[in-house]
Parts: C-alpha cells; sequence; structure tokens
C-alpha cells in the first residue's frame, strides 16, 4: 500500500498535466475547469472593390465558447451604419449593409468584429474593405 502523500502527489500531477494540456488549446485559468475560448472563427469580407449605395453581407462562424453570445461589429467608415449588435446562441453572425464612400476616389475601411460569450471571454477580429464612389 502506497503512502498518503504518493497518491496525493500522483493525483496531482494528472491533474496538473491535463489542466496544462486543456490550457494549451486555449482555455483560460480563472475559473475551476478550463474554460474555451470561441478561438475557431471564419470571417468573409466581401471580396473586390464595392460600389457606394449598394449592398452588401459581412458573416462570422466560429466554435468554441458557451452560449449566448454577443456579436457586435463595428464599421470605421465605408457603410451607411458604423455599430451592428446580435445576440443569440447560434454560433453564426451576419451584417447586412450599404456601402458608402462621399469621396471621388476609392478607399479602404476597416472594422473589427466582437464575440463575447456568456462567461466574458471576447473573441476580436479585425478586417477592411474597399469601396469605390458611386458611378
Amino acid at each position: 500500500m502506497l503512502p498518503c502523500c504518493t497518491l496525493l502527489r500522483a493525483g496531482l500531477a494528472l491533474f496538473a498535466a491535463a489542466w496544462l494540456a486543456a490550457c494549451g488549446s486555449g482555455a483560460t485559468g480563472i475559473y475551476p475547469f478550463p474554460v474555451f475560448l470561441p478561438r475557431t472563427i471564419e470571417l468573409a469580407v466581401p471580396e473586390g472593390t464595392q460600389v457606394s449605395g449598394q449592398p452588401g453581407v459581412f458573416s462570422l462562424s466560429w466554435s468554441h465558447g458557451q452560449e449566448p453570445f454577443s456579436v457586435v461589429w463595428v464599421f470605421n467608415g465605408g457603410t451607411t451604419e458604423m455599430t451592428q449588435s446580435t445576440a443569440g446562441v447560434e454560433r453564426l453572425s451576419e451584417a447586412s449593409v450599404t456601402f458608402d464612400n462621399p469621396d471621388a476616389e476609392e478607399q479602404t475601411f476597416s472594422g473589427s468584429v466582437n464575440v463575447t460569450d456568456e462567461r466574458g471571454n471576447v473573441l476580436r477580429e479585425d478586417f477592411s474593405f474597399s469601396v469605390a464612389p458611386a458611378v
């Protein structure tokens, strides 16, 4: 029979190994058990140069995280709406916009999308897109 402290050390070693394996795959250590962030993200930005006044759709899907989710799209110019927010349990979000470029030349604009899960974990993705003036 093994002494009690030997069994305790073996149990702690197994727990530590499992914890480190989980933390190496996107978990955080603020909860008693590993929490997996919404870490796999696929962002679809309209390809090519868009034309001012025309509609477009940005879409996002992700894996992991604890639902419900809050998704905030922020556009730093280039669209008529600058912020769109959604909430729900689906791991998919779309932002429908109308492109806007009042200048005489094509411009590149930036934006970002934040996904926040129920536990407050945040995943952010930045993007850019080009908008030409209306014809």
